[in-house]
């Protein structure tokens, strides 16, 4: 339940990242992106410190699964 909530938090935080950053312009994108993608690596690695050893491989792997899936969608 704890690694559905942190999935479901990214993803929301994801989606409202890319919302603002449609509503900007092309000179505002490059900052607003660098200043999100920081904060959200804050937030990653400091939820990957409190996760225990089982958890942790859960959120990776389910990370990767993402990033799967991500990809297969670019084709």
């Amino acid at each position: 339940n704890y690694m559905k909530q942190i999935i479901f938090t990214c993803i929301i935080f994801t989606f409202f990242v890319f919302k603002y950053i449609a509503q900007t312009g092309e000179t505002e994108l490059y900052t607003q992106y660098e200043k999100v993608n920081s904060e959200m690596n804050i937030v990653y690695y400091n939820l990957k410190e409190k996760l225990n050893k089982k958890n942790k491989l859960a959120f990776l792997n389910s990370q990767n699964d993402w990033l799967k899936f991500r990809e297969s969608k670019k084709e």
